[in-house]
C-alpha cells in the first residue's frame, strides 16, 4: 500500500512539473509571436507614412512628425472662441471660453519626442510660445486671459503648486493687520461653498498637482455623509480638454483658487448714481443757479414798483393837456423806461459810489 501511494505521489510531482514546463514553453512562445507581429506592424506603418527630417537614414519615431500640422495663428485659435457680448461678468466670460474648448486634442501629427513621451501641437502651449510641452495650466491661463482677468486682479502661474503658494499668499495679512480677501480655500475647509468659475486644484494618478475650472458643483444629500460633485474643465486630460468628475470629499482634492468678488459683479451703470440717496440730494450748482434767478425775480418786482411810483407823481403835477402826449411817450419807450429803472435800481443799491 506505501509503495502505491509513493509511485502516486511520484507521478503528481512528474506531472506538476511538466505542466510548469508546458506553461512556461507557452508564454515564450506567444510572446515571440506577439513582439514578432507588433514590429512588422510597426515597420509597415512607418513605411506608408511620409517623412519629414529629410535624411536618408534609418528613420526614427521623430522622423514622422510634421512640423506644419494643425498650427494655428493667434486669429485662428481666437475665432474658436464663443461670442461674449451677453457675458455679463469676467466668470460668465471664463465659463463660457471654458465650456467652447471641450472636445480639443492635441495634435498627433505634429508632436516632439522627449524620451518616451510624445508631446503634441496645442494651441495653448503656443499661445505660452511654447507648443510642445504639457498644457494643463496653460489652458486654465489661456481662458483666464481671453476673459480679461489679469495678473493684477489674480495670482497667475504656469505651475500649478507654485499657483497654490501665490494664493495662499495672497490671502495672508496686510503689515497693519487687516485681512484681504481670502482666494485659497484648502480642500475639507466647512466654511467655504466652491462656485462655478472657481480655479480647482487635485492631483492626478502620479501625485502631480493640476489645475482646472469649475463648471458646476451639484450637492447630494441622502441618508450618508453630504458631499458635492465638482465637474471640472481642464486641459490636458488624455491629450484633450475633458470634463473631470470629483467629489469634494476626495483624497485627490487639493483646495480651490476663489476668484476675486469683484470679477463676479456686473460692472455699473456709469449714468446710473451709485447711492440712491444722492439722486435726490439738489447738486451745488442747482442751488446756486436757483439763488440766482430768485435774485433776478426780485429785481424785477423791485424796479416794476419804482417805475409805477414815479410815473403817478409825473402824472399829478403835470398839465391836462399833456396827460395824452405823456401816454403816448410812456406807450412807446415803455420796454426802454422800464429797463432803465432797473439799472438805476441795481446801481443804486451801493450809495457809497460815485
Amino acid at each position: 500500500m506505501s509503495d502505491i501511494q509513493g509511485r502516486v505521489r511520484q507521478y503528481q510531482k512528474a506531472h506538476r512539473r511538466n505542466w510548469l514546463h508546458g506553461l512556461v514553453v507557452v508564454c515564450l512562445v506567444l510572446t515571440v509571436v506577439a513582439v514578432t507581429t507588433v514590429s512588422q506592424f510597426l515597420t509597415a506603418y512607418t513605411q506608408t507614412k511620409d517623412t519629414y527630417c529629410g535624411l536618408d537614414h534609418e528613420h526614427s519615431i521623430e522622423c514622422y512628425a510634421n512640423p506644419d500640422a494643425d498650427v494655428e495663428s493667434q486669429r485662428e485659435w481666437e475665432d474658436s472662441l464663443p461670442n461674449l457680448s451677453d457675458c455679463e461678468t469676467e466668470v460668465d466670460r471664463l465659463l463660457a471660453i471654458a465650456r467652447s474648448q471641450l472636445g480639443y486634442h492635441e495634435s498627433t501629427r505634429n508632436y516632439e519626442v522627449d524620451g518616451d513621451v510624445l508631446y503634441g501641437y496645442t494651441r495653448y502651449g503656443a499661445w505660452l510660445d511654447a507648443p510642445y510641452t504639457p498644457w494643463n495650466e496653460a489652458f486654465a491661463l489661456f481662458c483666464l486671459h481671453y476673459a480679461g482677468m489679469d495678473e493684477g486682479q489674480i495670482p497667475l502661474s504656469s505651475e500649478a503648486w507654485d499657483w497654490v503658494d501665490l494664493l495662499i499668499e495672497a490671502s495672508e495679512p496686510y503689515d497693519d493687520g487687516s485681512l484681504p480677501e481670502q482666494l485659497f480655500y484648502a480642500a475639507g475647509d466647512a466654511g467655504y461653498e466652491p462656485r462655478p468659475g472657481d480655479l480647482v486644484f487635485y492631483e492626478d494618478d502620479d501625485a502631480a498637482v493640476r489645475v482646472g475650472i469649475l463648471d458646476t458643483a451639484a450637492k447630494h444629500e441622502g441618508k450618508g455623509a453630504a458631499y458635492t460633485t465638482l465637474k471640472i474643465i481642464a486641459g490636458d486630460e488624455q491629450d484633450a480638454v475633458r470634463q473631470v468628475e470629483l467629489r469634494d470629499d476626495s483624497e485627490d482634492l487639493v483646495g480651490f483658487g476663489a476668484i476675486p468678488a469683484e470679477l463676479r459683479e456686473a460692472p455699473k451703470d456709469e449714468d446710473e448714481p451709485e447711492d440712491e440717496a444722492l439722486k435726490d440730494e439738489p447738486l451745488e450748482d442747482e442751488e446756486q443757479a436757483e439763488a440766482e434767478t430768485q435774485a433776478t425775480q426780485s429785481a424785477e418786482l423791485g424796479s416794476g414798483a419804482v417805475g409805477e411810483k414815479d410815473t403817478s407823481s409825473d402824472s399829478e403835477g403835470a398839465p391836462a393837456q399833456d396827460e395824452h402826449a405823456d401816454a403816448a411817450e410812456q406807450g412807446e419807450g415803455g420796454r426802454a423806461s422800464s429797463a432803465g429803472n432797473r439799472v438805476e435800481i441795481e446801481l443804486g443799491q451801493d450809495d457809497d459810489k460815485p
